[in-house]
C-alpha cells in the first residue's frame, strides 16, 4: 500500500508508531513529579460504567495530564494567556529524522540563560546541524524534524521526575525554527531543562516568542507544533520520512497525540 506525497511515494507498509500511549494502570506520571492519568467508571443512579461490576457497558471518566503521561503536542498556546488549541494544518508532511548524543553543557558552546549546569547534558546547535547535514539531503525540504537520543525501549519504560533528563539549547532551537522546520519531535519530556527557572526558552526559541509574562500577548496564528515523549525504536534508520501527526482535538494547550514515520521510496 503507497500513498503519493508531493513527487514521492510512501511505503506505508512500513509504517511505524513513535507514539507512548497514555496508561492508566501506572503508578507514578512520567515527568514533573505530576500524578499519573487515572480512569473511574462512571456512575449514575443504577447505572456503573464497569462491565466487570455488571454494568452493560463500560464508560469511564479520564483524569490526565497530556504533558506528563505520554507523547502529547503543543502549540504557542502552551505559553500564552489566551488559550488556544494546538493546530496542525499540514499532518501528512515530510520530515528528517536524525539521532544525536547530548553531550555536556560544559562541552558546548552554545549559551543558556536561567537554572542550569555545566555537567547537564544538552542537544546544541552543532549537534543538530552536523546531524541533518550528514543525511546529504540538501534538496528535500521537509517540515517536520525528529530528533531520537536514546533507544526507543528506554524511552518507552523511563520515569523522567528529578533526574534532570536531557534538554535543547535556545540555539538549537532558533537553528530548528530557522532552517524552515514547523513540526519539532523530541523523545525527551521537555525541550526545556527540567527546571530552568520558568524560562522556557528552547520552547521560545522554537515558537518565536519573546522572553518574559504572556499573560495578554496576541500571538498570530502559528501552524508550529512542539512533540514531545515520543520514543524512536533503534532499527528505525536516520533518513528521510513522512510523518503523520495525529493529535486529539483537545481545545487546549496541549493534546495526546500520535507521530507516526513511514519511508519514501526510491529517495536516495
Amino acid at each position: 500500500m503507497r500513498l503519493r506525497l508531493g513527487d514521492l511515494d510512501v511505503d506505508l507498509r512500513a509504517l511505524r508508531d513513535l507514539s507512548i500511549p497514555v496508561r492508566f494502570d501506572d503508578d507514578d506520571g512520567r515527568a514533573f513529579h505530576l500524578p499519573p492519568a487515572t480512569s473511574a467508571p462512571v456512575q449514575a443512579g443504577s447505572f456503573v460504567g464497569d462491565v466487570r461490576r455488571g454494568g452493560s457497558c463500560n464508560c469511564e471518566t479520564h483524569t490526565l495530564t497530556p504533558h506528563a503521561d505520554g507523547t502529547h503536542t503543543e502549540g504557542p498556546g502552551h505559553l500564552l494567556g489566551p488559550r488556544s488549541a494546538v493546530v496542525v494544518p499540514d499532518p501528512v508532511c515530510a520530515a528528517l529524522l536524525i539521532r544525536v548524543e547530548p553531550r555536556l553543557l560544559g562541552d558546548s558552546v552554545d549559551d543558556v540563560a536561567g537554572n542550569h549546569r555545566h555537567d547537564d547534558l544538552v542537544i546544541d546547535r552543532q549537534l543538530i546541524e552536523d546531524a541533518v547535514d550528514a543525511l546529504a539531503l540538501a534538496a528535500f525540504a521537509p517540515l517536520g524534524l525528529v530528533i531520537a537520543s536514546a533507544a526507543g525501549d528506554l524511552r518507552r519504560r523511563q520515569r523522567h521526575s528529578g533526574r534532570n533528563p536531557p534538554y535543547l539549547t535556545p540555539d538549537a532551537a532558533t537553528w530548528v525554527r530557522e532552517r524552515g522546520f514547523v513540526h519539532l519531535l523530541v523523545d525527551l519530556p521537555s525541550v526545556d531543562r527540567q527546571d530552568d527557572g520558568g524560562l522556557l526558552a528552547a520552547h521560545r526559541a522554537f515558537f518565536d516568542l519573546p522572553p518574559g509574562p504572556l499573560t495578554d500577548f496576541a500571538a498570530a496564528a502559528s501552524p508550529r507544533t512542539v512533540t514531545e515523549l515520543i520514543a524512536v525504536d533503534d532499527d528505525i534508520a536516520a533518513g528521510a520520512y513522512a510523518l503523520f501527526l495525529q493529535v486529539a482535538p483537545f481545545v487546549a494547550d496541549a493534546a495526546p497525540s500520535r507521530a507516526l514515520i513511514a519511508p519514501f521510496e526510491g529517495l536516495a
